[in-house]
């Protein structure tokens, strides 16, 4: 059984300490692993990469970008990636074998690369099996012919990208349409829903950031001139659609 793309959608994951995301992402990368690899993933090897999932998210210095594909209330597959200095690393891509062929991984691949670009120059990944062929057609490259591949990141154009972590390379590209002199110092290490808007050149041209506690938008600023100020409407529409995804997600009993 496969899905139509347009049935399922892409959602950043700010927030992996909410119970039951990383409990769904354990899940998938079991049933995934199983039915790809014949093979079942020991216990122990799950309490560890359970802990590697909290330490990425949780490290200080550290970008940590993680999205989720869901089937209405559903998880089906998620992407993980971190950054260190200029450099980012997909640490595991995984879609639950029945939703595979409907180019779920693929549009997870490009939504982390897009919130990777602003503060990552390349993105390297580990090729498991014969999954080398699906990177290649995703623009990676294999260096010195081993599985590990490598691709140039590029600043998203005309696009509205979710935003992990508020660090100096982000607040470096926000600079011009953040109020004057903001205090953000609320947002720095947090988990925050944050987006920013970038042009046709690659410039941010709005940002909005939100309280997770109460859904409320604390931060939206733009360089818009427009009467119709559609930057800030984007981002607001972009606030919303991941809302409304989270809050049929957070309602399941588990």
């Amino acid at each position: 059984m496969t899905k139509e793309t347009k049935d399922i959608k892409i959602v950043p994951i700010f927030n992996q300490g909410f119970p039951g995301i990383w409990d769904d992402f354990l899940r998938i990368r079991v049933l995934a692993t199983q039915a790809k690899y014949n093979y079942k993933i020991p216990d122990a090897d799950i309490a560890r990469y359970r802990k590697e999932y909290q330490k990425d998210w949780s490290g200080n210095n550290r970008y940590c970008v993680a999205y989720a594909a869901f089937d209405g209330q559903k998880m089906v597959g998620f992407v993980r990636a971190v950054t260190s200095g200029t450099q980012a690393r997909i640490e595991c891509l995984y879609v639950l074998p029945e939703y595979q062929g409907a180019n779920i991984g693929h549009n997870l691949l490009k939504a982390a690369e897009s919130s990777l670009a602003p503060v990552a120059k390349t993105a390297t990944l580990t090729a498991m099996g014969n999954s080398d062929k699906f990177y290649q057609k995703n623009g990676y490259k294999v260096v010195d012919g081993v599985n590990i591949c490598s691709k140039p990141l590029k600043l998203p154009l005309c696009q509205r990208v979710p935003i992990f972590a508020y660090n100096p390379a982000i607040a470096r590209r926000c600079k011009p349409v953040m109020p004057t002199k903001p205090d953000c110092s609320v947002l720095i290490g947090s988990h925050f829903p944050l987006w920013a808007s970038f042009d046709y050149q690659g410039n941010v041209n709005g940002i909005l950031c939100a309280n997770p506690d109460n859904n409320k938008v604390f931060l939206l600023s733009t360089n818009d001139p427009t009467p119709q100020q559609l930057t800030k409407r984007w981002l607001q529409n972009s606030y919303q659609n991941y809302l409304d995804v989270l809050s049929a997600y957070t309602g399941i009993e588990r």
